[in-house]
């Protein structure tokens, strides 16, 4: 039946096709963004490249920071289809960081392939999932804020 289908297939409906799954897509993108969890004020996100449109123009510190006047302490974007919530005072971010077992944010990134090309994966607090070396860099970080 597939067969069917693809051999059936012309060249006027290649672009019928592009078109109904470009609207499935953003269809499907904006139901998950409205029905996330926990949702958090921030900007609004295109579909595939998400708020970094908005970033043109500033360098990536300005327009953080313009954010944060804008939304306040803890907001969201997103970026290359990864929600990132971003805290902007101390205490937040040392409720994050704070050196016990019951901690509910063990891990915040998940590994992709670019975080291992820059050598990022595995080290410090914020890119790291390996549990063991996590846990003894957010106590060495607490003890240093």
């Amino acid at each position: 039946m597939i067969t069917t289908i693809i051999s059936s297939l012309e060249i006027s409906n290649i672009p019928s096709l592009l078109i109904i799954s470009s609207i499935i897509y953003v269809t499907h993108f904006y139901y998950r963004y409205f029905t996330r969890p926990n949702p958090l004020p921030g900007p609004f996100p295109l579909p595939i490249i998400g708020n970094a449109y908005q970033q043109i123009g500033y360098g990536v510190d300005n327009w953080l920071l313009s954010l944060h006047k804008k939304y306040g302490d803890m907001y969201e974007i997103i970026l290359a289809g990864q929600r990132l919530i971003i805290l902007c005072r101390p205490d937040l971010i040392e409720n994050m960081n704070i050196p016990s077992k019951k901690s509910k944010y063990p891990n915040r990134l998940h590994n992709t392939e670019g975080f291992a090309e820059y050598g990022l994966d595995g080290i410090g607090v914020a890119f790291n999932n390996d549990l063991k070396s996590w846990k003894y860099n957010r106590q060495f970080f607490s003890q240093a804020i």
